[in-house]
């Protein structure tokens, strides 16, 4: 999906004439990294999409009506709380990056603001204060996360770095300069890893309407393109041909590339609304395209291994035979058979000749069990040929099955189309359940993997439970900071819960009761209809040397009495 800085230019723009004036009317939440703003007056209505999903992070107007879980999450109930009967006072772009910024004026009390940071997967949604400090965020961001900026409530919000130039403060001389200090790079790349808010489609885009790769030509094809910047005069298109996988808008016609495969459009958002849910279709449909076909074909070879063993024991029927005739010999000689012998040599009564034969025995077994033993491992081989006969046609029918359903899933064209095949096979036991996905890369995995858990409180502050006795220990030891309000329920097993705090700063009694309702949740007594939480800050709580894990003792403790 394209979605750079001036593709935000001009979304902000509509968004703008939109929502300017409008009073927040709903706040939701479809997914964890998706929020919609629903804003309303007597006489019109808009809706905001602002989405932090690292493959589609996008800002624009909608009308679809995305529908959020029964409870809301943490960010979404913070959200409702400050922007809900808010007045959108503007929408704007800051500078020529990919953030975006819609400010609110409440009835009463202060102003607040959520800034949108477009950038793939380090991308976020951030409500900050009247005096700039963090409120909530779609992804917290500690320090186990990023060293170099976090995101956490109660912070200031710092802006994302900007190492590049910002090109409309850059003279004729100047970009002259600069291009003079590399001057045999390509020269799109060369802008787009200079200045700010240049995408490689609009570097393509700058170098095609210059006409060549002289640093006059350049330099004044960016400053025309920054002037429609500079006054909105956007004029989308849809970029589609038979050779897109998915269809492409862009706010402006582009001369690198072929005008047939432009069409005019009347808004971005509009344009952009119906082309990434398309496209995030698309998607869906091939990922549960690409799972059940390797679905499939697992059960296909497993299938086909059960098939070959099967015809191996049809294709030695007489094994239950010989199992039986060496029962036979046993239990006729098994007077002379020695206790404890691994082997024993008998006269083979079915030879004419009375020839001996060698018999391999279970040294662990008497006489008369190896013999039992013998007549136990005939019948089996019976019923394995049985059971074989009986089998293959089943198999046959399953493997038929199993490859028509691949041709299937080839061809299909719908994401229900699909899950109602995968459901029909899992249904007939022909597949598995899918696997829930290859591990986190240990980059990506917070906590150094341990399982701790994020909450919001209601006042914008982030709790952290541990979720085993080893995420307890790390929790408290780790990342725990000395002045965090740690709880844990009183005198039974349970989570150990942290209140991540600002120096200086106490902990609201909401957010406390939050906590301490957590605490209790995720402790023994979590069916009490009383349940005593003790908490403390973190520089109290100490981990005796060589302790299970999870144990610890405190000291200067207060309770909260959790009630039900």
């Amino acid at each position: 999906m394209i979605y750079d800085a001036f593709t935000l230019a001009a979304c902000a723009a509509e968004m703008r004439a939109a929502l300017s004036g409008l009073i927040v009317h709903q706040v939701r939440q479809p997914d964890s990294l998706t929020v919609c703003i629903v804003c309303r007056t007597k006489n019109r209505e808009a809706q905001a999409l602002l989405s932090a999903d690292a493959r589609f992070a996008r800002a624009h107007l909608t009308v679809s009506r995305p529908s959020g879980p029964p409870t809301p999450p943490g960010f979404c109930q913070l959200l409702r709380k400050h922007l809900k009967g808010a007045r959108v006072e503007d929408v704007r772009q800051i500078g020529l990056d990919r953030i975006l910024r819609i400010d609110f004026r409440p009835h009463e009390g202060e102003a607040t603001a959520l800034i949108h940071e477009i950038m793939g997967r380090h991308s976020n949604i951030i409500l900050v204060n009247e005096g700039g400090r963090v409120l909530g965020a779609a992804k917290v961001v500690g320090r186990s996360i990023s060293r170099t900026r976090q995101v956490l409530p109660g912070q200031p919000y710092q802006p994302p770095p900007a190492p590049k130039q910002d090109a409309r403060e850059v003279t004729a001389e100047q970009f002259v300069s600069l291009r003079a200090e590399n001057p045999d790079a390509d020269a799109a790349r060369w802008l787009t890893a200079t200045f700010a808010g240049i995408s490689p489609i609009l570097g393509a885009e700058v170098l095609s309407r210059a006409g060549s790769d002289s640093p006059e030509d350049l330099h004044e094809s960016l400053r025309l393109l920054l002037g429609i910047w500079e006054r909105r005069d956007f004029q989308p298109v849809l970029l589609s041909s038979p050779e897109r996988r998915c269809e492409e808008v862009y706010p402006l016609p582009l001369k690198h590339l072929p005008p047939s495969i432009q069409h005019p459009r009347p808004a971005v958002s509009e344009a952009l609304d119906a082309t990434v849910r398309a496209e995030i279709s698309l998607g869906e449909i091939e990922s549960l395209r690409t799972e059940l076909l390797k679905l499939a074909r697992r059960g296909l070879d497993k299938l086909m291994r059960e098939s070959e063993d099967l015809l191996d024991v049809l294709a030695h029927p007489s094994r239950a035979d010989d199992l039986r005739k060496t029962g036979q010999i046993l239990s006729a000689s098994f007077r002379d058979i020695p206790a404890g012998a691994s082997s024993v040599t008998l006269p083979d009564p079915f030879d004419p000749d009375m020839k001996p034969v060698t018999i391999a025995l279970a040294p662990d077994l008497a006489p008369r069990e190896n013999v039992e033993r013998t007549f136990r491992l005939a019948r089996k081989a019976e019923d394995r040929v049985t059971a074989a006969r009986r089998r293959l046609p089943e198999i046959a029918a399953s493997i038929e099955r199993l490859e028509r359903a691949s041709v299937e899933a080839a061809e299909a064209q719908s994401a229900d189309q699909l899950k109602a095949l995968r459901s029909a096979l899992q249904t007939a036991r022909l597949v598995s359940p899918a696997p829930s996905g290859a591990a986190a890369r240990p980059e990506e995995r917070p906590f150094g993997g341990q399982r701790i858990r994020r909450f919001t409180s209601p006042d914008g502050l982030e709790i952290l439970m541990g979720e085993t006795a080893e995420a307890n220990d790390y929790l408290t030891t780790r990342v725990a900071g000395a002045n965090d309000v740690w709880l844990h329920a009183r005198g039974v097993k349970g989570a150990h819960v942290v209140i991540r705090m600002t120096r200086g700063k106490n902990a609201p009694p909401g957010t406390l009761r939050e906590a301490a309702r957590i605490a209790a949740d995720n402790s023994d007594a979590k069916h009490s209809s009383y349940v005593p939480v003790d908490w403390t800050l973190r520089k109290f709580v100490r981990k005796p040397r060589k302790s299970a894990p999870g144990l610890v003792t405190y000291t200067h403790e207060k309770t909260i009495h959790v009630t039900r």
